[in-house]
């Protein structure tokens, strides 16, 4: 099932990816050949590294589910790095967040990570909630 895979592709980037500092935030590019084979990443990275695993699963499951890389902004300032995570939109309405930047960061801190977290709200209202502005999901 879909939570299964989430916390698969979580466990994987606990494991093996890191927060790659020398990255350019406001030039997004993936490439996910080198997010795999150099085992670092930007956040929008780690959001398309999931995307991409979701949705080859839901193509070979014939599962129908929405896939987001939601990007955002928490400062007034809009030209300022902002940060990418991912929502995972079922048909019955159930939401899944997961951000694998944060849960690396806290992993990597000794703290507990937070997962996967369930929602029934807009992806604006959801973000809206932790203070942060939605510049765009794809």
């Amino acid at each position: 099932d879909i939570e299964c895979l989430l916390n698969c592709v979580k466990d994987y980037a606990l494991e093996h990816f890191e927060y790659d500092t020398s990255k350019n935030q406001m030039f997004q590019h993936f490439d996910f050949r080198d997010t795999v084979s150099t085992n670092k990443g930007i956040c929008f990275d780690f959001s398309c590294f999931l995307k991409s695993c979701c949705l080859v699963w839901s193509e070979h499951t014939n599962t129908e589910l929405k896939v987001y890389v939601v990007d955002v902004c928490k400062r007034k300032n809009i030209l300022v790095p902002h940060h990418s995570y991912n929502v995972v939109m079922m048909p019955d309405g159930k939401n899944y967040y997961i951000d694998l930047t944060n849960d690396l960061a806290l992993n990597k801190k000794g703290k507990d990570i937070i997962g996967i977290e369930v929602f029934y709200t807009s992806i604006k209202t959801y973000a809206a909630k932790y203070g942060e502005t939605v510049l765009n999901y794809h």
